[in-house]
């Protein structure tokens, strides 16, 4: 696997859990 593949998918995921849970952040 590329490093950049990975990145994306952290970058993503990580996106969409502060779009999906934006409570938790407050």
């Amino acid at each position: 696997m590329h490093n950049q593949s990975v990145a994306r998918l952290m970058c993503g995921l990580l996106g969409l859990a502060l779009v999906t849970r934006p409570a938790h952040l407050n």
